[in-house]
């Protein structure tokens, strides 16, 4: 990874490769042994560059290119289910039950739910793979409310399948 971030400053600033590694990367090596981690830290805090000579430009771009290439993937978690609710409630129980849902999300993990074919909803959560345990406990206690919420108006709910990224998980409840 730091080898292909030098080599693409190089092609972006005209420099010579020998010329990064002597002013950026091997100067990283005797404050860490693993330059990496250090262009990790650099995404969050860029104190760690300030003390390596460096010209604006080269540095402008090296962060450009560290915030490229080392920016954290998303991942998109989805649920499938069935609501049906045919009694006097109707529409508005499974309305409701899917703005209960939508309540446990939170602002760095939203959750939208929205209707496939009816009587199939989906759950949806788009996060990244550092928050991915934290996306499926809350969307768990989401569809745990929309399940709650839908049985006490005389609903029904049925858990179809839960996709993480592409890969379906197997659940059984």
């Amino acid at each position: 990874m730091i080898d292909g971030i030098i080599k693409l400053l190089s092609i972006k600033t005209k420099k010579p490769l020998l010329y990064l590694y002597e002013n950026i990367v091997w100067p990283l090596y005797k404050m860490s042994k693993n330059p990496y981690i250090l262009f990790e830290l650099i995404l969050t805090e860029s104190k760690k560059l300030k003390k390596i000579n460096l010209d604006y430009d080269i540095y402008e771009e090296l962060i450009k290119i560290i915030n490229f290439r080392m920016a954290q993937k998303s991942l998109k978690i989805k649920s499938y289910f069935k609501l049906t609710c045919f009694n006097f409630y109707g529409i508005d129980a499974i309305k409701e039950s899917l703005l209960n849902g939508e309540k446990k999300g939170t602002q760095n993990i939203p959750i939208k739910f929205k209707i496939v074919a009816s009587p199939i909803y989906e759950c949806c959560i788009n996060t990244t793979i550092d928050n991915q345990l934290e996306a499926i406990g809350i969307m768990d206690e989401a569809l745990l409310e929309v399940k709650n919420t839908i049985t006490m108006k005389g609903g029904d709910y049925s858990f179809e399948s839960k996709f993480i990224g592409k890969k379906e998980i197997k659940i059984y409840e």
